[in-house]
């Protein structure tokens, strides 16, 4: 597998981006820490959301392509995808585990509601917890994205 280095160095520059969304919102997700959001704060808080996961499905789909060969194309690719990252093949050990997995299925989920709905029927509710935790979801998924290239790529 000789593009594996290849495949590294467009991985790292997804994790590259996710890191300078999340930096560049830090203060509004610190603030929503203890706080309800306004209107504004709240469209802001679900574009983060959902172009966080764009990012994670972005590696994904990098991983699909490069080293399982495989991408999922129907309807429910979003969620076989994330199947297909939950489970180990001959080629790579598992990139999530269940805790990752349904982690993911939220933020797959609410990112469904926000492409299919106004933004005013934005329900704060219905995010906080994705949302508050956010800087948790990123570390961890930075960290195993890195530890499964140590293993599979390097």
């Amino acid at each position: 597998m000789s593009e594996l280095p290849e495949i590294g160095d467009r991985i790292e520059e997804e994790l590259e981006q996710l890191k300078i969304e999340i930096d560049d919102v830090r203060p509004l997700f610190e603030k929503l820490a203890n706080h309800e959001p306004d209107d504004i704060e709240m469209r802001a808080a679900a574009l983060t959301l959902h172009a966080f996961y764009n990012g994670v499905e972005a590696v994904f789909l990098i991983i699909a392509k490069y080293i399982d060969k495989r991408v999922p194309n129907d309807v429910r690719w979003h969620r076989q995808l994330l199947d297909q990252m939950k489970s180990a093949t001959d080629r790579r050990a598992a990139v999530i585990d269940q805790r990752d997995y349904d982690t993911f299925v939220e933020y797959l989920s609410f990112r469904h509601m926000v492409r299919h709905n106004y933004p005013g029927t934005l329900n704060w509710n219905r995010f906080r917890k994705i949302a508050r935790s956010l800087q948790e979801s990123h570390n961890r998924f930075d960290q195993r994205i890195r530890q499964f290239l140590t293993e599979t790529v390097d």
